[in-house]
């Protein structure tokens, strides 16, 4: 059986130790943006706009660099290479570089323009656009933007026009973004007590034309009781591809203490569960996996029994790492998942190990929505599929749940995919979704799920959110009722300043189940008490769901055979020895498939230790232990390194080197073999001479298969 090697990107959770405090610090450049052309044709003028140069140490922009192709510089067709190396420099500072590709092409041209402004929703037309090369109209090409797309964003656009074999153009595009909401006439009632119904009885919207609006929906709707008492309630009226608009209400506090409504709200909870499909028993009796059927049995069970009283949660990082769910980028977890009926997931790094496209359509294959507050883009624009929070009614008790992400969450996602993204502290968008959740939409309970395990360490309690246990002064209650976290893998349960959190360990060895005991005065519900608890699943959970079960058999020829033997080990590794078979693997690899990589001799290899996540024992090695033990698909980049780069390498101590033969230095400079993850390290910045799409498993797999070395 011939078996897929996961053609992915790896995202790991590693805490990396400063190399500042072990390396003398010194200065060297890093590119951090990259300039906004890096594909130029022949006859082009090579040109850097856009860049961004800082020293990696500081941080700070660096100017006055040069680089090795001078801007202005003409291409010619002696040029043209794919992937050809920049060098950035300035003295007193170690250079870097990046990578252009420069084509000889014949190029694409527009010898008519379509209509180039539009207003939000109107729909993108490529009717009057001609495009020629020399002589020849060209009409079967392709655009960035389809015609009949609706435009959402406002702005300017560049629209590419490409076919292959040419070099592509391209056009600008203006999207008038002012369609928007205003309040005419306010509504009659405007002032209102604690527990009166809302009415917009009165209220007139408008366009920005003055023309009038009535299919707008608003925060909170007509007839909703106003559970919270504020001078400034504010009210948002809304419509699709609209700005909107708001006005303000006042409501009066009512004292009323008579308890109409006690009940227990349940949670249960997984977190980490890195694919773990199936039902595992391990060496160590406490790290046994109790498998998706089985969990999905109990949670099941537990919510049939009481639906308008249970909630299932999941922290995140679900999918990477198990034997069927990596072959099936995550499509078995996610079938479970909607079997079980998760209520919301929060958005870890590990669903961004296979790229932006397979997360978008992970989000869209769940039927729970994915949550996270404070996950961008690195231009600040928030993902469009993945929403802030979500809100949950059981029979008339009003659940806000808010995801949140680790500060920097980047750092534990490859740099390839990462450069994208940023995720700045969560606490303030957590107040502030806090305060519209409970005043705009009557929500009784806040929830925050965070991809990160909440402790300033690794024990204590979650002090990096203390403000979110204090008062809200706008409604008088805590920003949140209640804390789920994730990220570190560990088990967790207290109470932090009277509100309830938990953790439940990684990979389905447990789950987590939190109880909220609340009231209703007849306006709105509070936390009286909690529970909380981390149960140890493979022991709880011992019923199988068939259905859940079977699900792996509707990808029965995408999965193969995860017991097919790669190799049989004579020895046992520790997870650490085994990442310098790794680099063995890789060194031997690449130099023994020269022509794959473009004829580089590497000298020295470089794994990181978290990218090996468990030991491996003597025997049989199957593909099933080959993703438990290395789940993850670094792509392979040989890189320029002096002889300080090589030296960080083999004494950086979460990293893992290796070299078989003496370091021969041309120039100051060798050749070395690091997974893209390496360059994310403090102190290894070395000079990228070209990345691959093979993965460090790839080289593993060859090299335990073909390599002949039957010492291991």
């Amino acid at each position: 059986m011939k078996h897929k090697l996961f053609k992915a990107i790896p995202i790991l959770s590693l805490f990396v130790l400063s190399s500042c405090s072990l390396f003398k610090t010194e200065q060297i450049l890093m590119v951090n943006k990259k300039p906004t052309q890096l594909s130029f044709n022949t006859g082009q003028a090579f040109n850097i706009d856009g860049m961004e140069v800082i020293d990696s140490i500081s941080g700070k922009t660096v100017t006055n660099f040069v680089t090795s192709i001078e801007p202005g510089y003409i291409f010619q067709s002696s040029d043209a290479e794919l992937k050809k190396s920049v060098e950035v420099s300035k003295s007193g500072f170690k250079s870097t570089s990046y990578l252009i590709d420069v084509y000889d092409l014949p190029a694409l041209e527009i010898s008519s323009l379509p209509k180039t402004k539009y207003r939000v929703g109107d729909t993108f037309s490529l009717e009057g656009l001609i495009v020629t090369c020399g002589n020849e109209v060209i009409e079967d090409y392709t655009s960035s933007i389809t015609d009949g797309t609706t435009l959402t964003k406002g702005g300017y656009h560049q629209v590419v026009i490409s076919k292959t074999g040419y070099f592509p153009t391209n056009f600008r595009i203006s999207v008038d973004g002012a369609l928007s909401l205003k309040i005419k006439r306010l509504p009659t009632n405007i002032i209102y007590n604690q527990g009166d119904s809302f009415s917009t009885s009165g209220l007139e919207v408008v366009d920005q034309d003055n023309q009038p609006v009535t299919d707008y929906t608003l925060s909170i709707n007509n007839g909703n009781k106003l559970k919270y008492a504020s001078d400034e309630i504010p009210i948002t009226v809304s419509k699709e591809l609209y700005q909107s608009a708001k006005f303000n209400i006042t409501v009066n506090p009512v004292t009323n203490t008579d308890i109409v409504d006690i009940r227990n709200l349940t949670i249960y909870y997984v977190n980490d569960t890195h694919g773990s499909f199936i039902r595992q028993e391990k060496a160590n009796s406490y790290q046994n996996e109790a498998g998706m059927a089985y969990i999905g049995k109990y949670f099941k069970t537990q919510k049939a029994n009481d639906p308008n009283n249970t909630l299932i949660l999941s922290g995140g990082d679900m999918f990477q790492g198990g034997y069927e769910s990596n072959v099936t980028y995550g499509k078995v977890m996610i079938d479970a998942m909607n079997n079980i009926g998760f209520d919301a997931m929060v958005l870890g790094n590990h669903e961004f190990d296979w790229g932006e496209e397979v997360l978008q359509d992970m989000v869209g294959r769940l039927n729970c929505p994915t949550i996270s507050c404070n996950s961008f883009y690195s231009t600040g624009e928030s993902l469009d599929y993945i929403a802030p929070y979500t809100i949950i009614e059981k029979d008339n008790l009003k659940i806000g749940i808010i995801g949140g992400a680790i500060e920097g969450m980047g750092s534990s996602i490859d740099s390839e995919i990462s450069t994208n993204f940023s995720f700045p502290s969560p606490n303030s968008y957590i107040k502030k979704y806090s305060t519209e959740l409970r005043l705009s939409y009557n929500c009784d309970l806040i929830i925050a799920g965070f991809h990160d395990g909440g402790f300033e360490g690794y024990d204590g309690e979650p002090t990096k959110y203390s403000d979110l246990v204090a008062t809200d002064p706008l409604t008088n209650s805590k920003y949140v009722d209640a804390m789920f976290f994730a990220h570190d893998h560990l088990g967790k349960n207290g109470t932090y300043q009277g509100v309830p959190y938990l953790e439940a360990w990684s990979n389905g060895r447990d789950y987590g189940v939190m109880t909220l005991n609340v009231a209703s005065n007849g306006i709105n519900y509070t936390v009286r008490n909690s529970f909380t608890n981390v149960v140890q699943a493979y022991n709880a959970c011992k019923t199988e769901d068939a259905e859940i079960a079977a699900i792996p058999s509707h990808y029965a020829e995408e999965i193969g055979n995860p017991d097919e033997v790669i190799y049989t080990f004579k020895n046992d590794y520790t997870s650490d020895a085994f990442a310098t078979v790794a680099c063995k693997a890789m060194l031997w690899y690449v130099n023994n498939n020269q022509e794959t990589f473009d004829n580089h001799y590497v000298y020295a290899s470089c794994h990181n230790l978290g990218g090996v996540r468990s030991a491996v024992q003597r025997g049989d090695f199957t593909y099933r232990n080959l993703i438990e033990v290395f789940p993850f698909d670094n792509k392979l980049i040989i890189t320029k390194c002096n002889q300080s780069n090589i030296n960080r390498m083999f004494s950086h101590l979460s990293l893992r080197a290796y070299s078989n033969q003496e370091i021969v230095y041309t120039n100051g400079y060798t050749k070395a073999v690091i997974i893209t993850y390496i360059r994310k390290y403090s102190g290894i910045k070395t000079s990228e001479l070209a990345s691959y799409p093979n993965t460090a498993k790839e080289a593993l797999v060859s090299y335990l298969q073909n390599s002949g070395d039957d010492s291991l």
